[in-house]
């Protein structure tokens, strides 16, 4: 809430306001936040840490919604974002085993869930349809 306050007085993107804030309370100026400290298990600390920011981001959009928001759009919502994530799963994992299946090959099992998604996004895709709303 102090962020819209600087930002709508001064012109100031959300992006630069937390970057100079971040340099500003990190070891480099005041020294008040060390993450260098935590341990040396960095992957694990940019995990939690990015878990806790997108969660506060995703939090904060959702208050800053109107009530009458996801009833209108709540259709047109779960159209994009359902099969998007799904597509992006599939891709993913079909990538990642394209490219790891020299480390650890497939089972019969894992290589038939694959094979199954891709066959079950391929079919749920929408194809030939306009974009329009006429």
């Amino acid at each position: 809430m102090f962020s819209v306050l600087i930002k709508e007085r001064l012109y100031i993107n959300e992006l630069v306001l937390g970057t100079a804030f971040g340099v500003l309370m990190g070891p480099y100026v005041l020294d008040a936040f060390d993450p260098r400290s935590w341990g040396t298990d960095t992957t694990l600390i940019t995990r939690e840490v990015t878990r806790i920011v997108l969660v506060t981001g995703l939090f904060a959009i959702g208050v800053e919604l109107p009530k009458s928001y996801m009833a209108k759009h709540g259709k047109s919502l779960i159209l994009m974002i359902v099969p998007t994530m799904v597509i992006g799963w599939a891709i993913v994992s079909g990538l990642s085993t394209w490219k790891f299946a020299w480390v650890r090959p497939l089972t019969g099992r894992t290589s038939a869930a694959v094979w199954l998604v891709s066959k079950a996004v391929f079919f749920l895709v929408p194809r030939n349809r306009s974009l329009s709303h006429s």
